[in-house]
């Protein structure tokens, strides 16, 4: 007999920068189940990622005081350094010292010129995302993590890193972007054992 586990499709993506990891839907780790985690780094020292659906309760007013914006949404980027904020956006020739990830998307960057281009912003949720904490494996852990089919590798269109879906809605539909080897994972309950 077959387990599920025998008809998963092939993980043929290498992980890098500017690529995302789509959790196996039966994950199970509480801190990542069902997450979306965009890579902001990827070298031989270790990995560094970004979980883009899992939205906090508070917004980033609420926890730095004194910014030029209210209501910006703050993400839970992973368990390492989470009293420390995070950030990937589009604003690579204005914020000092940002790194660049892949295509227009950086991250990081000085905090203060960051803060002077989103005051003239308009368009400020499709531009930036804020994180408190980031996602961060050892060297040769991610691979052997994505090698025990826990991860899927993809790529990922930019419009999406900033969309406003979050949670399992918006794993459904990075699925569903992923294409007919994984459509059935839209198929597959979170919690199996309440079926």
């Amino acid at each position: 007999m077959n387990s599920i586990f025998d008809i998963l499709p092939k993980n043929e993506a290498k992980p890098a920068a500017g690529k995302i990891l789509l959790a196996a839907p039966l994950m199970n780790d509480t801190t990542f189940s069902r997450s979306v985690i965009y890579l902001v780094e990827h070298t031989k020292e270790g990995s560094v990622g970004l979980v883009l659906n899992q939205p906090l309760s508070v917004n980033l007013d609420e926890v730095m005081f004194g910014l030029p914006i209210k209501g910006l949404k703050l993400f839970d980027g992973g368990p390492v350094n989470q009293d420390n904020l995070f950030y990937i956006h589009k604003y690579c020739n204005e914020v000092v010292d940002s790194q660049h990830v892949h295509n227009a998307i950086c991250w990081g960057g000085d905090f203060n010129s960051l803060a002077d281009v989103i005051k003239t912003e308009t368009k400020i949720d499709s531009m930036i995302r804020f994180f408190a904490g980031y996602s961060g494996w050892d060297p040769g852990q991610l691979d052997r993590e994505i090698d025990e089919n826990s991860w899927y590798v993809a790529d990922i269109d930019d419009k999406l890193i900033f969309d406003s879906l979050s949670g399992n809605e918006f794993w459904m539909h990075v699925v569903q972007t992923l294409g007919k080897d994984f459509s059935y994972f839209k198929h597959i309950p979170m919690h199996p054992h309440d079926n």
